[in-house]
């Protein structure tokens, strides 16, 4: 039977044939064959496999056989799934990380008018996981990307406004982005513009509910997640734990999925706003929380949240087997978990950080001394981030994202895979 090589890094079967995440060895990689008989012809079946594959749900979700598929379709000369795979390859998600190769796929298509390639661009730029973070990069991409009516550039745009994250807040430019990719139809914009109203920001807290309560009767199960935030905080409503906690189990037992993460998280890493506890953690409760909504989540998601309680509960002699465990989830989801260890056990978070750091060479400090891990964490910072992050401080959530980045897999190297037939994604 006639077969399509594509060039990834793991052995791509039938859709429903695997059941885990296929093993992308981080040295080597393999060609694969999809055979013709199992391949769709058209570009909008292949991007829906992708689809499947990348986000997982109705099957596990794997990385190799995602780009496979996006490959496929890119080659019957979808713009989309080119944008799909330079992305991928830029960022290392079912194949060894190549920031260049990615890059220029991402590039050709953006200027052949693509804006999801542009707002991949402005992804990249606008953070540490491909290479140092370019600002100006970041703010041009994201904004020629909302110029061509990209609604989700027009929100990473307001974010990057309203946080400050490369310079001081602009509250209005936020506020006014936010709006417009509301009115162009993605109620994420409701979601941000009411956030903002809750604190008092281009409107008023009524005003941030009623946004809040549009979203969420458009789909966006995080608008009840924030509308929980505003009791736990008192910004937006009176402050009552209570009633956030009451909120978030009201909604996570409508089928709310992000209300019912948010109630698992609050119970296992508190609430601290403003550097001061608001809400106290209790393991017990997680685990009654967990068992109570489990159904709800993915097998990954699953094993994600139980590796997370794990954490939470764990004590220093656990650290080390944690801490390889780190390396069995893919690349972006142990990024992500990094980053929630920070509050999950801030312990951990600098056991880990003190040992990726030290495997890249750049903690040399013997024992534990504090002082010389915050200098390491700031020299990783120097590497791939701005002035304005690396001055925040190092038990920041800030530099969590930022050493987040340190946690990729190792480029692949030729020498260790002799044989083997290199990875070659051509951008034509």
């Amino acid at each position: 039977m006639k077969s399509i090589a594509v060039l990834i890094a793991a052995l791509l079967v039938p859709p429903g044939a695997a059941q885990a995440q296929t093993q992308v060895p981080a040295d080597c990689s393999l060609a694969v064959t999809i055979s013709a008989g199992t391949a769709p012809k058209d570009a909008a079946a292949l991007l829906r496999l992708g689809d499947l594959y990348y986000k997982g749900g109705a099957m596990p979700r794997d990385y190799a056989k995602a780009l496979a598929y996006y490959q496929l379709a890119m080659k019957t000369g979808s713009a989309t799934a080119k944008a799909q795979v330079g992305q991928m390859v830029a960022l290392g998600l079912g194949v060894p990380q190549d920031v260049q190769r990615g890059r220029d796929i991402l590039k050709e298509a953006a200027a052949a008018g693509n804006a999801s390639a542009q707002l991949a661009l402005g992804d990249l730029a606008a953070t540490g996981k491909a290479g140092l973070m370019n600002p100006a990069e970041a703010i041009a991409s994201y904004t020629a990307a909302a110029d061509a009516g990209n609604t989700w550039a027009m929100i990473k745009l307001a974010d990057i406004y309203r946080y400050g994250r490369f310079a001081r807040p602009k509250p209005r430019q936020a506020a006014a982005l936010y709006k417009r990719a509301a009115d162009a139809g993605n109620a994420y914009g409701e979601l941000g513009l009411g956030s903002m109203n809750l604190e008092r920001q281009g409107g008023s807290p009524p005003a941030g509910r009623r946004l809040l309560a549009s979203a969420s009767s458009k789909g966006i199960e995080d608008a009840d997640v924030k509308i929980a935030d505003s009791y736990f905080t008192g910004r937006g409503n009176p402050r009552n734990s209570k009633k956030a906690v009451a909120y978030l189990r009201q909604e996570a037992d409508k089928g709310n999925k992000a209300a019912s993460l948010a109630l698992i998280a609050a119970y296992r890493d508190g609430k601290i706003d403003r550097n001061r506890r608001i809400f106290t953690r209790n393991l017990k409760l997680t685990n009654q929380a967990l068992d109570a909504y489990k159904s709800r989540l993915t097998p990954d998601e699953q094993a994600q949240q139980a590796y997370l309680l794990a954490l939470a509960a764990a004590r220093p002699d656990s650290f080390q087997g944690l801490y390889q465990q780190l390396d069995s989830f893919p690349v972006d989801v142990r990024q992500s978990l990094v980053r929630q260890s920070r509050e999950a056990n801030q312990q951990f978070y600098l056991y880990a950080a003190r040992n990726k750091l030290a495997e890249l060479g750049i903690y040399k400090g013997k024992g534990k001394s504090t002082r010389l891990l915050f200098r390491a964490m700031a020299s990783y910072c120097r590497r791939v981030a701005t002035p304005a992050f690396c001055q925040q401080p190092p038990t920041s959530g800030y530099y969590g994202e930022i050493l987040s980045y340190a946690f990729r897999d190792p480029p692949a190297k030729a020498e260790d895979c002799p044989g083997l037939t290199d990875i070659l994604y051509q951008a034509k």
